[in-house]
């Protein structure tokens, strides 16, 4: 139940546009259907609906059109991570998993150290390292449940810093959506 509350809270935080107001006279402007932020959404959306096949397309697509960004391939990685741990944990949906999300990890890491300060990031690292702990451990793959875990955890730590101090907003306010 916690991994599908973290991950309900990653998700939310995703959708979130800091820029955005309640006030109906601020609406921002429909996103272009080729950038990557409506891609997403429409990523998000058909992943939310467990469309597999239509959010495997739409992440595609993001991926040629913007490489270095690890959000599709966090998506991607999560359709083996969701079937593994509520429908069929085998070896080969762990292995799926945990080679997807590598990439994934590797584009974050690289992000990040261009933008320390990036939340999306940090919250991104966190989740991809906690879910590759949870798989391996499960698989008896010690070492990478070990290393995944620990490094998951400094993440997680370093996301409770930032929503202590104010710098992450979007996380205290997605605590409270759910």
């Amino acid at each position: 139940m916690t991994i599908i509350y973290f991950f309900i809270v990653l998700l939310s935080i995703f959708s979130i546009d800091n820029n955005r107001s309640i006030d109906s006279e601020n609406i921002d402007p429909p996103l272009n259907k080729d950038s990557s932020e409506y891609l997403l959404e429409e990523g998000i959306e058909a992943f939310y609906d467990t469309d597999w096949v239509a959010s495997s397309a739409i992440f595609d697509r993001m991926k040629l059109n913007s490489p270095d960004d690890p959000r599709p391939y966090f998506f991607e990685s999560m359709m083996p991570f969701f079937e593994y741990f509520l429908v069929n944990p085998t070896e080969e949906l762990a292995d799926q998993f945990l080679n997807l999300s590598e990439k994934a990890v590797d584009l974050s890491e690289k992000k990040l150290s261009n933008s320390p300060n990036d939340t999306t990031m940090v919250l991104l690292l966190s989740g991809l390292h906690g879910y590759r702990g949870l798989v391996a451990a499960d698989q008896d793959r010690h070492r990478i449940a070990l290393s995944s875990g620990l490094t998951g955890f400094n993440y997680t730590r370093q996301l409770l810093s930032l929503v202590a101090t104010g710098r992450m907003p979007e996380l205290a306010e997605a605590c409270f959506i759910i």
